[in-house]
């Protein structure tokens, strides 16, 4: 649920952008909502699977390292996408601007959401530990 919450705030983002931006829905620029959420979810796939293995107070570091392995492959991806943009088509260069959105809201909510999510979940599935009180046959066995 975790990834699919994210890859649909990604998309939500993509089409408020482009909504904010003035880009309509055309039949060119569609074909960025089917790839988008291919790749999205990619994102969101590999920065869960590396918090798995580590505890909460090790998030930072591990989103460090895996989140900029991610960055970067959404950086090679835009840099395609972005190749669009200087095209004569018109067609050409809104789905170039439809995709680039696509990738930066599915990268923002996978760096942002699934830590946060994961860090909450964490908190509350964390059991407190239990003091023994004085007296009691918890203090003896200690």
């Amino acid at each position: 649920m975790l990834l699919l919450g994210s890859l649909f705030v990604g998309v939500i983002w993509m089409a408020g952008a482009s909504t904010e931006l003035g880009q309509r829905l055309n039949f060119v620029n569609f074909i960025a909502l089917p790839v988008t959420l291919g790749i999205g979810v990619d994102y969101g796939v590999n920065i869960l699977n590396r918090l798995r293995g580590e505890p909460r107070d090790r998030y930072r570091f591990a989103l460090a390292e895996t989140g900029g392995a991610v960055a970067l492959c959404s950086l090679t991806t835009i840099i395609s996408y972005s190749s669009m943009l200087v095209a004569d088509s018109g067609a050409l260069r809104s789905l170039g601007k439809v995709a680039n959105l696509g990738e930066i809201g599915c990268l923002l909510a996978a760096w942002v959401l699934v830590p946060a999510v994961m860090a909450l979940a964490n908190r509350r599935t964390r059991t407190p530990h239990r003091q023994a009180r004085p007296g009691s046959a918890d203090d003896a066995a200690a």
